[in-house]
């Protein structure tokens, strides 16, 4: 017999499994998602990007890697 999946976590419930986790989780609609991590090429090209649109926006946005979370609470 396996063990059942639970379908719905809460906000806080994700942050605390977020702290002990050794992978990167995303949170989306009550689920809970391990996500991988990205090829070399992606992460060259993925700091590349930021650097060009960091200096492009310089004073008039901020502009992050994938790493920051964000949380939208109309839609949680």
């Amino acid at each position: 017999m396996g063990t059942a999946r639970r379908l719905h976590y809460r906000y806080d419930e994700y942050l605390s499994a977020l702290e002990v986790s050794g992978v990167k989780l995303e949170y989306c609609d009550g689920e809970i998602y391990a996500m991988a991590g990205g090829t070399p090429t992606h992460a060259d090209l993925a700091g590349s990007m930021i650097r060009l649109l960091g200096n492009a926006l310089v004073g008039r946005c901020r502009v992050s890697s994938s790493d920051l979370k964000v949380r939208i609470e109309a839609t949680d």
